[in-house]
């Protein structure tokens, strides 16, 4: 602390001239002692950083339409204090939320935080800042359609800005490698363009549009892979997908998948022993968490609605186990859009927009059941 004393005779000298030389006085120090209180402060939180989220985040909003924002912190024996900022509102100070975070804790929540799209940061220090979504996180599984690879040298650019994808995926072996209840996602802009998710992105977008929050999809689809290898019984491909949704919550798991069932000549009943095997356990670690099944096969001899694969997606819809998705295999009968099996750059963006429609309507649902029981 630095403290300032001017004598008696300073104050109270009728000699105007000492009068004036100690208002001249304080009138210079005043701004040097602003400045190195505000370095001070700043000071305490050196050292420290936050720690969760990795990077960038979408929180699954909550029936109240808000949700709880936790982060986590270094050690360290010197308070900080964090702030939580809305990204898309004009700067108002009474906009900003902060908590105070006593030396020696490592983590905070701001609680019940509305949909929006906020940044995260210590006090002072906007070095330290994270983008966070408060809206609707959705997890992608299935093949080389799901993971969506844009064309070589054609990152792709979300419209809004606000959808955030992995950034690694199932075909990604740093997928596996990330710690335990972690997921780094990020938000796909003209500075942080992407190679995967381009139907995602596409959809992310339509959703941003209407429902006005942040949508956030955690890819682990995996290409080349049939429904045995994300059966929970032994299937590699299953272990993301559980440790994903042991991490987080999430509105819906997102199943697009049957190209390669169809090449390995699986009957219907496999695919669908298979399939009811990963829903299973999905709800055993996220109770009733909703499905939303593409109806997706490949373009054979076979009509598209004998395909062993689609007949037992369609046994899924039918019995309520899941709901139904888009009829992906539309854009097979496309020219140019599809090669043996994998979507071109015009089939990929229009998948997106063939799943806003079962998209929307569970969030539409929800939305609803959420206001009809607001406080």
């Amino acid at each position: 602390m630095i403290c300032i004393a001017l004598s008696n005779r300073s104050l109270s000298s009728p000699n105007r001239q000492d009068q004036n030389r100690a208002v001249l006085l304080f009138r210079w120090l005043f701004p040097v002692i602003f400045l190195l209180g505000s370095v001070g402060a700043n000071a305490a939180t050196v050292g420290r950083t936050l720690t969760f989220p990795l990077a960038d985040d979408v929180v699954q909003r909550g029936p109240s339409e808000t949700a709880d924002v936790h982060f986590s912190l270094s050690p360290g024996n010197n308070p900080v204090r964090v702030q939580l900022i809305p990204a898309d509102k004009a700067f108002a100070p009474n906009n900003i939320r902060e908590i105070s975070v006593p030396a020696g804790t490592i983590r905070g929540v701001f609680p019940a935080v509305p949909g929006g799209f906020y940044s995260l940061c210590l006090k002072g220090r906007p070095n330290t800042c994270r983008h966070v979504g408060v809206g609707e996180i959705f997890l992608v599984a299935g093949q080389s359609n799901a993971v969506s690879v844009a064309d070589p040298g054609k990152p792709v650019v979300s419209e809004t800005g606000r959808v955030a994808v992995s950034v690694h995926h199932g075909n990604d072996p740093e997928h596996a490698n990330e710690p335990p209840g972690t997921e780094t996602l990020h938000f796909v802009t003209k500075d942080h363009p992407t190679m995967v998710g381009v139907c995602w992105v596409r959809l992310g977008d339509l959703l941003v549009q209407k429902y006005k929050v942040p949508i956030g999809f955690v890819l682990v689809a995996r290409s080349a892979t049939n429904t045995e290898c994300w059966n929970p019984a032994g299937g590699i491909c299953w272990g993301p997908a559980a440790k994903a949704l042991a991490a987080r919550r999430f509105r819906a798991v997102l199943w697009h998948q049957g190209e390669s069932d169809v090449m390995a000549g699986f009957p219907m009943e496999k695919s669908l022993a298979n399939m009811r095997a990963m829903i299973t356990a999905s709800r055993e670690i996220q109770p009733n968490i909703p499905w939303i099944v593409a109806r997706n096969s490949l373009k054979n001899a076979t009509p598209y609605a004998e395909q062993a694969v689609r007949r037992a997606q369609e046994t899924l819809i039918a019995s309520g186990t899941v709901r139904p998705g888009p009829d992906t295999d539309v854009l097979r009968d496309h020219p140019g859009w599809v090669g043996v099996a994998d979507f071109g750059p015009d089939a990929r963006k229009r998948c997106g927009e063939l799943w806003f429609a079962p998209v929307d309507a569970l969030l539409s649902e929800n939305v609803t059941h959420m206001k009809r029981h607001a406080p």
